[in-house]
């Protein structure tokens, strides 16, 4: 059966230890169904069962559902158009990390930047520019450099995930700022790949306080990482 300590529910969550008990990263009101949820994945764990045997809830987590199932408690079949297509448009079946080289202009890319490249089943010559990216990226709000650095240091902007054409990622980092990018291939399993997307949908309900030098878009894409092969424990 499902269990609230399961570390592939806690990853799904994104909760970590905070004292004696938990406390989820993710920060939108919409990624919990329970009203504690953020700090107890029990509570979140029943009220996602209960929702998803009668709403919408299985369409929107589909990695939740994912682990539900798994554990060997069956949930109500129900169609998910919205999200087939998606996964159809996506079409992927490897993933591989992207780092693109520092970029001075740019604070917030000072250091690089990751992010990870889906590669679509069957891809030959250059097809590979119309493989899709998943991008985390906080969302500044202001133009003042100083106030930047302080929202940016204290996590005060919103991160986001997003994704977008590889084509347009070369376009924005190799041809327009003239950085280089580094692939690296990542062995994951086809479940865990499937995992990974199913989760990736998941995070469109919510977003993260984005913190420059921790929560970031390297350790974000860790927790999507965890999410899909939890033994990993890469961002614990």
């Amino acid at each position: 059966m499902p269990s609230a300590d399961s570390p592939e529910w806690l990853a799904l969550g994104h909760y970590r230890r905070a004292g004696r008990g938990w406390l989820s990263q993710a920060d939108g009101k919409g990624f919990f169904f329970a009203p504690n949820g953020k700090t107890d994945p029990k509570a979140e764990l029943e009220a996602t069962i209960a929702a998803m045997r009668d709403s919408d809830a299985r369409c929107r987590f589909p990695a939740r559902a994912g682990y539900i199932e798994r554990s060997g408690l069956p949930l109500p079949s129900r169609d998910c158009p919205r999200y087939a297509e998606w996964r159809k448009t996506i079409d992927a079946d490897a993933i591989s990390l992207v780092f693109a080289d520092a970029f001075l202009n740019n604070p917030a890319s000072m250091y690089g930047h990751t992010f990870l490249r889906l590669r679509r089943a069957g891809a030959k010559g250059g097809e590979w520019l119309l493989d899709y990216t998943l991008n985390f990226a906080g969302n500044p709000d202001t133009d003042n450099g100083l106030l930047y650095a302080i929202k940016g240091v204290f996590g005060l902007f919103p991160g986001t995930y997003s994704t977008f054409p590889y084509y347009m990622k070369v376009q924005e980092y190799a041809d327009i700022e003239s950085r280089d990018l580094w692939e690296y291939d990542l062995s994951l399993s086809p479940a865990a790949v499937d995992r990974l997307l199913a989760h990736a949908w998941e995070m469109g309900q919510t977003n993260f306080d984005y913190f420059f030098f921790s929560e970031n878009c390297s350790y974000q894409l860790l927790t999507l990482l965890d999410a899909a092969e939890p033994t990993l424990g890469l961002s614990a």
